[in-house]
């Protein structure tokens, strides 16, 4: 699977399984197209522009998740502390990033790592609660 953002490099990242599941839901939605088009093409097929994405896609569902900006590459921070809070080693964290060097890995999320003994939490487990946070907050909010 490529996810299609020009200028990334091209590797398989790990999917958590609710994502996986919303992944499939897509692919099927979309009649089961090729498995190795793009997820997020263009109207053309082709790889999408950051910055027509971000203005067309990312910020529009910030706004009706009613969620203040941030950036998307903010997310990784969130994936990797989600990997650490579960117990996953340097070497998988930076493998997972795509860092060559696991110590990157380590000084940069080494706050996170000396209070991840406190906070075991299983990724799918924190993927669903927080689903179901937008959802409560979303509809309190009307």
């Amino acid at each position: 699977m490529q996810l299609g953002l020009a200028g990334c490099r091209s590797r398989e990242p790990e999917l958590f399984p609710p994502v996986a599941r919303d992944l499939s839901e897509l692919y099927l939605a979309a009649g089961k197209p090729d498995p190795d088009a793009l997820v997020f093409p263009d109207a053309k097929g082709r790889h999408l522009r950051r910055q027509n994405w971000r203005q067309r896609t990312w910020v529009p569902a910030l706004r009706g998740a009613d969620v203040s900006y941030f950036r998307p590459y903010d997310l990784r921070h969130t994936c990797a502390t989600l990997l650490i809070y579960e117990g996953r080693t340097v070497n998988e964290v930076a493998q997972h990033l795509g860092h060559r060097d696991p110590g990157f890995s380590a000084r940069t999320y080494q706050h996170i790592y000396s209070d991840a003994a406190n906070r075991r939490v299983p990724i799918n487990e924190a993927i669903l609660v927080a689903r179901r946070r937008t959802v409560d907050v979303r509809a309190t909010a009307r």
